[in-house]
């Protein structure tokens, strides 16, 4: 992924990547337009497959602490 100021690049193999959890961002060109993938990918995931989207948010914290970084999960809205 390259960045430069708001601007946002990704590979044709980072693409793919993205593409193998259901995560389009081909035409994605800004920090910005990633957040909102990001954002749209993780709400059609909490409605399809929350089990899913509970364990990449556990795995998401547990890889943060092991930067030795603090991260406080949101809490789930009824």
């Amino acid at each position: 992924m390259l960045i430069a100021g708001d601007s946002l690049r990704l590979t044709s193999d980072e693409i793919e990547q993205h593409r193998g959890v259901g995560l389009n961002v081909e035409h994605v060109r800004s920090r910005d337009q990633y957040a909102r993938a990001v954002e749209v990918w993780a709400l059609c995931l909490a409605e399809v497959r929350p089990d899913v989207l509970r364990k990449f948010d556990y795995m998401l914290i547990k890889a943060v602490e092991q930067k030795g970084e603090s991260i406080h999960p949101v809490p789930p809205t009824a």
